[in-house]
């Protein structure tokens, strides 16, 4: 399988380390010991015609999953670097968040419109800078029953997925994040025990 099949199917987000560190009071989770599964940090959004999958590219976030599943997110994330930095100073933006949005066809023929994807968070709302397709596809905007198509989603830095986020994709609201979250806190103070040595419940 192919490494983009292989982040498909994970479907996750991330940000550099360098940009982590920038956010007050946000330290990374050492790697390696996260145990989380990508359904686990995961939106989704579902439609009669898609659902959409939205997984923060965030270090914070992706430093809890499973070995393979954080390796395989960011390494996906460096081979796309340059274009993903060059996203924002184009449009005058200081750092940025990343996300890894994958659409699913839910009937055939359907069709979608990647630029309704937006996300408010702490009163603000926010819509895409750029959006890098990955799926040779994406540009058609159209979708078969049982297909994958799959893009990267830059946005302002200010949207920081340790927040709760609320996603609408054409009127459709989702605000799952929030119980999410939760299970990220729980999840942080496990993987630190684990890297001291401790009890990790």
């Amino acid at each position: 399988m192919s490494r983009f099949a292989t982040v498909c199917l994970l479907a996750v987000s991330i940000t550099t380390q360098t940009d982590a560190q920038a956010i007050p009071n946000s330290t990374l989770p050492p790697k390696g010991y996260g145990t989380l599964r990508q359904s686990d940090v995961v939106i989704v959004v579902r439609t009669a015609d898609v659902h959409i999958t939205i997984l923060p590219l965030d270090e914070r976030v992706t430093r809890l999953l499973v070995p393979d599943a954080h390796q395989a997110l960011h390494a996906f994330y460096v081979d796309r670097r340059d274009e993903l930095d060059a996203a924002a100073p184009r449009r005058g933006v200081e750092g940025t968040q990343v996300f890894l949005v994958t659409v699913y066809g839910a009937s055939n023929f359907a069709r979608f419109d990647p630029e309704e994807i937006t996300i408010s968070s702490r009163n603000r709302y926010f819509r895409p800078l750029a959006v890098l397709p990955v799926s040779p596809r994406w540009a058609e905007h159209q979708i078969d029953r049982g297909e994958t198509l799959t893009a990267l989603y830059v946005f302002d830095r200010g949207l920081d997925p340790l927040h709760p986020l609320i996603v609408d994709y054409r009127g459709t609201r989702v605000a799952t994040w929030e119980r999410t979250l939760h299970r990220l806190e729980v999840e942080r103070a496990r993987v630190v025990a684990r890297a001291r040595g401790g009890p990790s419940d």
